[in-house]
């Protein structure tokens, strides 16, 4: 995109939304004031170890009820596959034997 410059960038976002506008192309983007972006604040980590058990604790919830439904829609899913087989042999029982009559008419 044109010649290399000395000219340092903080960002690739702001780098960019520079050339967008060196080119003309809108960019919805915000340009921030100062080169480098707004760095956005870290959750702080359990002080003691007993805070840390109860934040994996609560995750390892989260995960397994995750897990547990998942693992329900997945076997709702085999149940639909199934009952999707069971219909088609229907159909295909039903078609014979319309082939059987139409052979006897």
């Amino acid at each position: 995109m044109g010649d290399k410059s000395d000219l340092t960038y903080g960002t690739y976002t702001q780098w960019v939304i520079d050339k967008a506008a060196e080119y003309g192309v809108p960019y919805t983007l915000p340009r921030y004031l100062s080169s480098t972006t707004p760095e956005l604040p870290l959750p702080s980590p359990p002080n003691t170890q007993e805070k840390y058990q109860g934040k994996m604790a609560d995750l390892n919830r989260v995960c397994a009820t995750w897990k547990r439904k998942y693992e329900e829609a997945m076997s709702e899913v085999k149940d639909r596959d199934v009952e999707i087989l069971q219909h088609k042999h229907e159909l295909l029982n039903k078609e014979r034997q319309l082939i059987e009559k139409n052979a006897q008419i």
